[in-house]
């Protein structure tokens, strides 16, 4: 670049601005470097955290009050998350600080004849039910739709020691023989950031 080879043959020439300019714009560079390295070493110091989830479990989903979703099978082994697959299958105890994706599917099964069931997913952390929920999963039976699915996706800002839970309910005013199937998922990770 001949504009730059002018700048810094001006400054062996005596040219005192451009040296000066010269100098700053060095210094931002090498400055600069630095908060990048420290960064980059930052993310190098975060542990990471994850899970996939799938409940084998048959769940009645005709309630509407909240049902806790079962979650046990570990399809894959928890990495700074807490889960069991035993007693408390359906709670979540996040181990370290951080925002953590959720992401899944509840699989819904009913058969009834005059069956339209349709439902409600949500996120409870620590006790409390949040206000973000997922509505879907619309079952016909009498038509031939049997199966229907609530998809999710959240990020959840957590810290150490918190637990949670996805909750589904029945929105729909008829009643019917539907349950939660096998199919249904959930993969929580832990963001770098």
């Amino acid at each position: 670049m001949p504009c730059c080879k002018t700048n810094i043959s001006n400054k062996a020439s005596g040219d005192k601005f451009f040296a000066s300019e010269f100098n700053e714009l060095n210094q931002a560079v090498n400055n600069n470097a630095d908060e990048v390295e420290s960064r980059l070493g930052a993310l190098e110091s975060v542990s990471p955290a994850y899970v996939k989830l799938r409940s084998a479990a048959s769940q009645d989903a005709n309630g509407i009050a909240d049902l806790a979703i079962e979650w046990d099978v570990q399809e894959i082994e928890p990495v700074n998350i807490t889960h069991s697959t035993g007693g408390q299958n359906s709670t979540i105890t996040i181990q370290s600080d951080g925002v953590y994706s959720f992401s899944g599917a509840i699989n819904y099964y009913g058969t009834t004849g005059n069956y339209r069931l349709t439902t409600r997913v949500s996120f409870m952390v620590n006790g409390v039910t949040l206000p973000s929920y997922f509505d879907g999963s619309y079952i016909r039976a009498s038509s031939g739709s049997f199966n229907s699915a609530v998809n999710f996706s959240i990020l959840l800002d957590l810290n150490a020691g918190d637990t949670v839970q996805i909750l589904s309910k029945r929105l729909s005013t008829v009643t019917g023989n539907g349950v939660t199937t096998d199919g249904t998922t959930l993969s929580v990770f832990k963001l770098p950031w």
